[in-house]
């Protein structure tokens, strides 16, 4: 699968691959290398979902045509709020 360029080498995406024992749900990370590998879609989205929250990036699901966003974290700003006096 070709990955579009407008996924960051950070996101996290879930691919559905058929095996000979049927359907599973890969969870891939960082370059693009499989992390995880899941019997339901319930079960690779909580992973992604979860990856992706933790490390502020975004989580895709890939049906082999497109790619459709699940959610996108980004880490708050860490500079102090400005008071008006």
């Amino acid at each position: 699968m070709e990955w579009p360029s407008t996924l960051a080498d950070d996101d996290v995406v879930i691919a559905a691959e058929e095996t000979s024992s049927g359907l599973r749900f890969v969870v891939y990370g960082r370059s693009r290398r499989a992390q995880f590998a899941c019997e339901t879609y319930a079960e690779a989205a909580a992973r992604a979902i979860s990856y992706a929250e933790h490390a502020c990036v975004s989580a895709w699901y890939a049906d082999g045509r497109r790619f459709q966003l699940l959610g996108a974290f980004v880490r708050a700003s860490l500079s102090s709020p400005t008071i008006a006096s």
